[in-house]
């Protein structure tokens, strides 16, 4: 996994804004869809629960976020 996908992640979790997301990370709003589908497909689990009005992270999400944030920052 790539530093790019994992700041895509860590971005979204802070922002819970896949359009915030896009805009922060100058990249398209299905990019960043893609990319945290392609996470959790590569960690097999679901990241965040999403509907057309807001984004929630999931425990696993959460734990997933709290692990490598201090990476990133580094």
């Amino acid at each position: 996994m790539d530093i790019k996908k994992l700041t895509i992640f860590i971005n979204l979790a802070e922002t819970r804004s896949f359009s915030k997301t896009a805009i922060n990370m100058h990249v398209t709003q299905p990019t960043v869809t893609h990319t945290i589908k392609s996470i959790e497909s590569e960690i097999g689990t679901q990241l965040f629960n999403t509907n057309k009005h807001y984004v929630t992270i999931t425990e696993n999400g959460k734990t997933f976020y709290h692990d490598i944030k201090p990476l990133i920052n580094n």
